[in-house]
């Protein structure tokens, strides 16, 4: 069942606007479920394992998110080629920055009062994973979506993001201390399973966090 940032000089303004640099794309992954589903998230992280290690070097030159998906966690989408250029967008509210790693389907789009099953993967900003709930083995979950009711409590950056999803939409995106957890490191959601995981969140609620989201479904609130 479901469960509900260079040697030089430079601002701090300008180190976040270096880690929005980085785009991973794949096909459409509008309806796989369950063992299908599951597969299909680890194939993405054997993908990114063998191409990280044969074009890191490439990555880097153009992002400072190559690092972040080396293949030893888990990621929802496989590296483009290396000469793809990176499809960076904004969120109309707050204009934060994220990767559209895979577009949707259909014309429903999440709104705020909506409740979404989604995947997900949670690392710190060095790449360090937390959590996510792909069928990965030690430190994730069981391969079910989690439900999100966006608007009850989550970080502010996960209504921001989400909203305007769609169905097998993929974004990556900085949860910033401002608008993640600094202010209640211990409540604001999503939270992970294990205290050791929960842990993590709360040693580094005043860095940014990083995550990949997929939407899987959207339950439209009642009108």
């Amino acid at each position: 069942m479901p469960r509900v940032f260079d040697g030089e000089s430079k601002t701090e303004e300008e180190r976040d606007e270096n880690l929005d640099e980085r785009v991973l794309t794949e096909s459409d992954a509008d309806c796989f479920v369950n063992r299908n589903r599951r597969q299909m998230l680890l194939a993405s992280s054997t993908a990114a394992a063998f191409s990280a290690t044969n074009n890191i070097a490439a990555f880097a030159k153009s992002s400072e998110w190559a690092s972040l998906n080396d293949g030893s966690a888990p990621g929802l989408a496989s590296p483009p080629p290396s000469n793809a250029d990176p499809i960076i967008k904004k969120t109309e509210r707050l204009g934060l920055k994220y990767e559209l790693l895979a577009s949707g389907s259909g014309e429903e789009e999440v709104e705020r009062n909506d409740v979404v099953d989604v995947d997900y993967v949670m690392r710190r900003a060095n790449g360090y994973f937390i959590y996510s709930n792909a069928d990965c083995g030690i430190g994730c979950g069981n391969g079910d979506p989690e439900r999100w009711a966006i608007a009850d409590g989550f970080v502010d950056t996960i209504p921001e993001m989400v909203v305007g999803m769609k169905k097998g939409e993929v974004r990556k995106f900085l949860v910033k201390p401002e608008f993640g957890y600094a202010s209640a490191p211990k409540i604001l959601k999503p939270q992970p399973p294990e205290f050791g995981q929960r842990r993590q969140i709360e040693a580094h609620c005043t860095e940014p966090l990083l995550f990949e989201v997929r939407v899987v479904k959207i339950r439209k609130a009642a009108r």
